[in-house]
């Protein structure tokens, strides 16, 4: 992904009523989001405008009570609406002159009470979906988190439909697996996708390892993931194969510390390269639009689980801590496997 298409964004942000500092600020937020965290565009995106409403409706409130002051101001004097929302300001935040523009000040005055109103406001007058309130909070804890402010949204919770993600079919998933042309990039792309189905890994964790992991491994490749949990995902035999073969065939020099998965410029592969590669192989085979990085790891889970994999070793392949967080991921269709879940979750209850 091109910087330009951030800067479509930042062109959007610099037109906004906010001061400098929380302009640079909101950037930076932005950029780390989409090039460290290596979230999708749509979600910085999403998270970009999530934020950006919610500013707009702090500011129309704050200047409406400003107006009702104007109304009831009985001397008779003009009464000028603050050139920033907050009545101190500090020194670094001093370029908050224009008339309401809101200030890195006011987003650390925000209560939980200003976004239960906001809540409210979108629900009542839009009719959204809880999926985006809950992204919406999803998005300020993140940009909380990021400015190092205390995350005044805990506990505000928003019920959604429980939803499952829907694996990709069989037959997609084998299209992956076929190399149409000749060039070295072709070979990586089998290679890519083969791993990240076969073991059920992120793209991130994919895209971290280095020669060294690889051929350390044999049956299995010890992996540290989200929330430095440790793991050990399968690898299997012909996924071997297509690797061996991408890495006999790429032309850039190999040491135990290069990246396992390069870049047609010789650098690690980019994690939005690699989704925009399999997104034109989407569209290119007529795919739905289901199919996506994240989704092989999806699909990796339904399948095994479909197939009578156990749900401990599963959430052990997943990486995840909590079991519950597993069931989230696939559907599960059969009432014995259910009936499973169940038994497992009961049984952890009972020795809390």
């Amino acid at each position: 992904m091109k910087r330009s298409n951030l800067d479509v964004i930042y062109n959007i942000l610099e037109k906004q009523q906010y001061s400098e500092l929380l302009k640079n600020k909101f950037k930076d937020f932005l950029f780390s989001l989409f090039y460290k965290e290596c979230k999708t565009y749509n979600t910085v995106e999403s998270y970009f405008f999530d934020i950006k409403l919610s500013l707009d409706y702090f500011i129309s409130q704050k200047i409406t009570l400003n107006n009702k002051d104007n109304t009831n101001n009985k001397s008779g004097k003009s009464f000028q609406i603050e050139k920033c929302l907050s009545k101190e300001i500090d020194s670094a935040d001093s370029t908050c002159e224009s008339s309401y523009e809101f200030c890195l000040s006011d987003v650390e005055k925000l209560t939980s009470w200003d976004f239960r109103s906001f809540y409210l406001y979108r629900k009542n007058k839009t009719n959204i979906k809880s999926v985006s309130q809950r992204r919406l909070i999803s998005a300020w804890k993140s940009f909380f988190d990021f400015l190092g402010l205390k995350n005044i949204l805990y506990g505000l919770k928003i019920k959604t439909d429980k939803t499952y993600p829907k694996p990709v079919e069989l037959r997609n998933i084998e299209k992956l697996f076929e190399v149409k042309e000749g060039d070295w990039v072709s070979f990586r792309n089998r290679a890519l996708w083969s791993l990240m189905y076969c073991s059920g890994m992120r793209i991130s964790e994919v895209i971290a390892l280095d020669i060294k992991h690889w051929t350390e491994c044999k049956d299995s490749m010890r992996i540290v993931g989200k929330g430095n949990v440790e793991r050990d995902v399968p690898i299997l035999q012909f996924t071997k194969d297509f690797i061996d073969e991408y890495l006999n065939l790429h032309p850039y020099r190999k040491t135990q510390d290069s990246p396992l998965f390069f870049g047609k410029s010789g650098k690690r592969l980019n994690p939005q390269t690699a989704a925009h590669t399999i997104r034109r192989f989407r569209i290119s085979n007529g795919i739905s639009d289901n199919l996506t990085p994240h989704s092989l790891r999806h699909s990796f889970a339904s399948h095994v689980l479909n197939n009578r994999c156990s749900l401990k070793d599963l959430q052990n392949v997943l990486g995840h801590k909590n079991l519950q967080t597993t069931s989230q991921y696939v559907e599960i269709q059969d009432k014995n496997l259910e009936e499973s879940f169940m038994k497992i979750m009961d049984e952890d209850e009972d020795s809390i």
